[in-house]
């Protein structure tokens, strides 16, 4: 049975989706969709699932009464603690029995989320957690944004986002609203970094035109359009961020192993630098 806390309902993002497990980092990422939602006026959804164990007997029931009464309060402690930090916005609960990857798919359409926000201890913990065996088919399953959000991140409005693309792969236009929604409610700073390979060929390395896609969203910027030249795409991500300040790294779903390989590499000098950025992955 699906229970839900004070419904609600205002531009940008809507309605922002918060997995909870009520850990540090999931909290942190709470935190972080309570701060967006405070400047684009969204609602906040917070979302818990539980499973109950597999027996019939007498023991097993009191267990099971148990998970959901912690499931309850879990939920309501949380909302308590949101909502004395950032008492303007509007943010509710739902906690049920299930898995995580099918719950979320459900949610997203049953309340017509446009911002999925998820906590992660780091890159690998996020690789294991969401990138794992169980739940990695959600991500090409779901058409709407998603933000990783990491331990350490500040929870404000980025200031200077970075998108990393090639150049090449045309997507859709509302592919891109996400940045244009940043930018119409912040001094935001755009930078497209585009990465060249250095093994690609010469007619490669020479300037490309904008994407059509990209263009309108560069009328809403201040925009600068890098050219960034690395042994491969993640190598070229990492040295960029090692050098810039950046408050927002963004990416567009076109291929899950380049995401994978770039959130693995936790171990890397430069992740480690800028372990508290914060990546944000567009629907291609």
């Amino acid at each position: 049975m699906r229970h839900k806390l004070a419904p609600s309902k205002g531009s940008g993002f809507s309605q922002i989706l918060v997995p909870t497990d009520f850990s540090l980092e999931a909290k942190q990422a709470a935190d972080y969709a309570a701060s967006l939602a405070d400047t684009f006026d969204s609602e906040v959804i917070l979302y818990h699932v539980y499973q109950f164990l597999q027996s019939g007997t007498s023991v097993m029931i009191n267990i099971d009464d148990l998970i959901l009464e912690t499931a309850q309060k879990g939920i309501k402690t949380e909302l308590q603690r949101i909502k004395k930090n950032h008492p303007r916005i509007r943010i509710r609960g739902i906690y049920e029995e299930g898995f995580l990857p099918d719950g979320i798919k459900k949610t997203i359409q049953d309340e017509n989320v446009d911002l999925l926000v998820m906590g992660t201890k780091g890159a690998q913990g996020f690789t294991r957690k969401f990138l794992g065996s169980n739940t990695s088919h959600i991500l090409s399953q779901i058409s709407i944004p998603l933000l990783v959000v990491p331990k350490n991140c500040t929870p404000e409005l980025p200031k200077n986002i970075v998108l990393a693309t090639d150049l090449l792969h045309s997507s859709k236009r509302s592919t891109y609203e996400p940045l244009r929604v940043f930018s119409d409610r912040s001094n935001t700073h755009l930078n497209i970094i585009h990465i060249i390979e250095n093994e690609a060929p010469l007619n490669e390395q020479k300037s490309l035109p904008l994407l059509p896609e990209l263009e309108n969203l560069i009328s809403h910027n201040k925009t600068n359009i890098t050219q960034v030249r690395s042994n491969n795409i993640e190598e070229g991500i990492f040295d960029y961020l090692a050098s810039h300040p950046v408050d927002l790294l963004t990416v567009v779903r076109r291929e899950m192993g380049v995401l994978q390989r770039l959130l693995h590499k936790s171990i890397s000098a430069a992740i480690v630098k800028n372990a508290s950025t914060p990546v944000l992955v567009l629907c291609k």
